[in-house]
């Protein structure tokens, strides 16, 4: 192995060590970009024209209904991820805010889901 090539892992290890949880990070992004269907969009969304916001069809979406789609994962995640902090927390009243605001997320992502697929089909 080259010098310059070791001398790079040994700068993106010690960056991984350093910077903590970035790369979870971009790693939950790229997951819900995929999971909101904008690849769909970008390839069978542009074919419907731009005058058309939501297509009443489940096999192809536009942009914006990517667009809703991640705002509702994201709503759902972050719910998930605030009733997983409130089983964790030892005031009980903290841990109660926490697992309420959760599911409060949690029902207002699965709700614009529902929403968008309601009007899909």
């Amino acid at each position: 192995m080259s010098e310059r090539l070791r001398d790079y892992f040994y700068r993106f290890r010690k960056l991984l060590k350093r910077g903590g949880n970035w790369l979870m990070w971009i790693y939950v992004v790229v997951l819900i970009f995929v999971a909101a269907g904008s690849v769909s969009a970008l390839i069978e969304g542009s074919r419907w024209g731009p005058d058309v916001l939501i297509i009443t069809s489940r096999s192809a979406e536009t942009g914006l209904e990517a667009l809703i789609f991640g705002v509702s994962v994201t709503m759902g995640f972050l719910g998930v991820f605030l009733i997983h902090r409130g089983t964790s927390t030892s005031s009980k009243r903290v841990a109660n805010m926490y697992i309420l605001g959760g599911l409060a997320l949690l029902a207002v992502g699965m709700a614009i889901s529902g929403w968008l697929t309601y009007l899909k089909v």
